[in-house]
């Protein structure tokens, strides 16, 4: 496989307790500012702690103008405020986007927070058939993409959020980059093959049971070195290939170069009686021969 570039961020977008904007930001950082302040979005009364990193200074309406900000949670509000500031970072317009097919990501570890307290207070004095339904549709972790796109007027977009812990944004930016990776894998396989290689995208369900969408190619089949190209041009692009061809592991694209196959077989089957040939290392590394 080769070498993955790294990703460009070509525009920011900041809200933040100590700055608003990306330099505004970064000098705040370099003085070693501060933004530690009393918290006031909710009542802290009874908690043991009542202080925070809060944004204070933000008014959305000075922001959104595609969305209600009415109709948005707070980190809604901030997901849309800051994509769209993030847009004239890069020198981008409205029409500049939506004039390409967009991809858009956010990573968060929740939604509406202080909507879904209301919530739960509000079922708890008189139960959940006196819940406000706007004020439901605030609390998904989804709402923040969704209002982005919706802010921006991105109606050919795919607007996906990774929910997770403090890592999110990380994911969101890899997500990204895969994108813009698979995008133009697609393109180059296309260009090189044509109508040999069609491609076939499914959803699939892992082990946790989360959905995730796959593109499994169709190939239209005349040789074993014709097919035995388009696999070697897919790993040289960077396309990961299982070959159901084959009937070893390392040829079947899923041995790993750290080979923890290799040690595991070696762990639970030292005599190499379970299918027996599959692994081609184990072969010309039994048990106590060095793996370099």
């Amino acid at each position: 496989m080769p070498p993955r570039r790294r990703v460009v961020i070509t525009g920011l977008g900041v809200f933040a307790s100590i700055g608003t904007g990306a330099a505004e930001f970064a000098a705040a950082l370099r003085a070693g500012v501060s933004g530690r302040a009393p918290l006031t979005a909710f009542d802290t009364t009874g908690y043991a702690h009542s202080y925070g990193c809060p944004v204070a200074s933000f008014e959305p309406s000075s922001w959104l103008s595609g969305v209600l900000p009415a109709d948005l949670g707070r980190a809604a509000q901030f997901a849309a405020a800051a994509g769209r500031m993030a847009m004239a970072d890069a020198g981008l317009t409205e029409p500049d986007l939506r004039a390409v097919r967009c991809h858009v990501c956010v990573g968060t570890t929740e939604g509406g927070s202080l909507e879904l307290d209301e919530i739960t207070r509000a079922v708890l004095r008189t139960g959940p058939e006196q819940m406000d339904p706007a004020m439901v549709r605030r609390v998904p972790a989804q709402s923040l993409s969704v209002a982005l796109a919706r802010e921006l007027g991105l109606t050919d977009a795919e607007v996906v959020t990774i929910g997770t812990a403090c890592a999110a944004g990380n994911y969101a930016i890899g997500d990204g980059f895969d994108a813009v990776a698979a995008r133009s894998q697609f393109a180059k396989l296309k260009q090189r093959f044509g109508d040999e290689f069609l491609f076939h995208l499914e959803f699939m369900k892992n082990g946790h049971g989360v959905v995730f969408p796959g593109s499994i190619p169709v190939v239209r089949f005349s040789t074993e070195e014709r097919l035995n190209e388009m696999i070697d041009y897919c790993r040289e692009i960077g396309v990961s290939v299982a070959n159901p061809h084959v009937n070893n592991v390392e040829g079947g694209g899923r041995y790993r170069s750290d080979n923890v196959q290799l040690l595991a077989k070696h762990k639970y089957d030292t005599k190499g009686l379970l299918n027996p040939g599959k692994m081609v290392t184990f072969e010309r590394h039994p048990v106590g021969e060095p793996i370099s």
